[in-house]
């Protein structure tokens, strides 16, 4: 086949006639033995072909392999582990060990307010005489209407730094006073 030319280029109605007997033309050798035979053809054979084979890895090769690929994870979580060791502990963080420790767990109220759950004993909320169920109204004269309000209350408090709690047990209202202390640290 020709390459294609634009009707400006020479001779067109050539061009087409040309064209148009090469596109009416037999298209494939087969297709042009037909075209001079009356004979049919047979189509060519096509070779059969190779069954695919599952590569099976020998038992030992699969083994190393594996063994490879822990030794590789198990460099790369010590590494972590002993380049992360010297990280030091959010500052913003209330459970950082620098942040200060009242030693309550509390919990939120669906009324509103804070409740202790539990008291840690040894902890400043057992020194100061808070128990669990009493109910956290006020720490320094600041009204507490959820856990934010506590966590902003000891906010910028350091251990050694005394605060007055207000509770309520049962009908009665008390003021404790509690000196906070670092987070102790969990030993393994």
């Amino acid at each position: 086949m020709s390459a294609p030319r634009h009707l400006w280029s020479g001779d067109w109605e050539r061009d087409s006639a040309l064209w148009a007997e090469e596109l009416s033309g037999p298209r494939t050798p087969v297709q042009a033995t037909q075209a001079r035979t009356d004979e049919p053809t047979v189509p060519p054979q096509r070779t059969p072909r190779r069954p695919r084979v599952a590569v099976r890895w020998p038992p030992r090769m699969a083994m190393l392999l594996v063994l490879a690929a822990l030794l590789t994870a198990g460099v790369a979580w010590g590494a972590s582990a002993v380049l992360g060791a010297g990280e030091s502990p959010p500052v913003n963080s209330v459970q950082s060990a620098s942040a200060p420790w009242l030693g309550a767990q509390l919990e939120s109220l669906p009324t509103g307010g804070v409740a202790i759950e539990t008291v840690a004993p040894g902890s400043p909320a057992e020194q100061a005489g808070l128990e669990p169920g009493d109910v956290i109204n006020e720490i320094d004269h600041r009204p507490i209407a959820g856990l934010s309000d506590i966590y902003a209350a000891i906010a910028g408090r350091y251990a050694g730094d005394a605060v007055e709690i207000q509770v309520g047990r049962g009908s009665t209202i008390y003021t404790a006073r509690a000196i906070l202390a670092s987070r102790p640290t969990p030993h393994p």
